[in-house]
């Protein structure tokens, strides 16, 4: 009855991170190729394509990549590990703040795929938009990542709950 499944969890890095990563992994896959994203969107869409349909792992297990490529693999393994022992439902989405382009949305369901977070099931993914700049007054407009927010505002409740 009380459990782990009454919280649900969200992964949530930066655009241009997880790019990135994903620029780092394709340079040491692909030596002397362009980055991903300076591609052009035809061919970067065929690689992503071509990456979605493969059965060959993405990433390298002797290369030691950067720092911040390293941080964003190893969170998307522990997503894939929880989701495997826990359930799908523990961490049920992956938002992506700051994307402005379906290629880096895509980028990241080629670095989830890879790292096995979509093993279990599938999962939901969320684009939020950049934050309004403090000058800017708040808009009456229908709020993005409300889900989000109201997951975190429930995984808060739910952590302090009994304190």
């Amino acid at each position: 009855m009380f459990g782990f499944h009454l919280c649900e969890l969200e992964w949530r890095q930066q655009s241009g991170k997880v790019v990135a990563a994903l620029d780092e992994i394709v340079g040491v896959v692909e030596p002397g190729l362009a980055p991903l994203s300076k591609r052009a969107p035809e061919e970067r869409a065929a690689w992503i394509e071509r990456e979605l349909t493969t059965v060959r792992p993405l990433l390298p297990r002797a290369y030691a990549f950067s720092a911040a490529s390293t941080d964003i693999i190893v969170s998307l393994e522990a997503v894939a590990k929880l989701r495997a022992r826990r359930g799908p439902q523990t961490v049920a989405s992956l938002i992506l703040a700051n994307a402005e382009e379906p290629f880096e949305m895509l980028a990241l369901l080629v670095l989830a795929r890879a790292c096995g977070a979509l093993d279990a099931a599938r999962c939901r993914s969320y684009r939020c938009s950049r934050a309004r700049p403090p000058s800017q007054p708040a808009r009456r407009s229908p709020r993005r990542c409300s889900r989000a927010r109201r997951s975190a505002r429930t995984c808060a409740r739910a952590a302090t709950y009994g304190k």
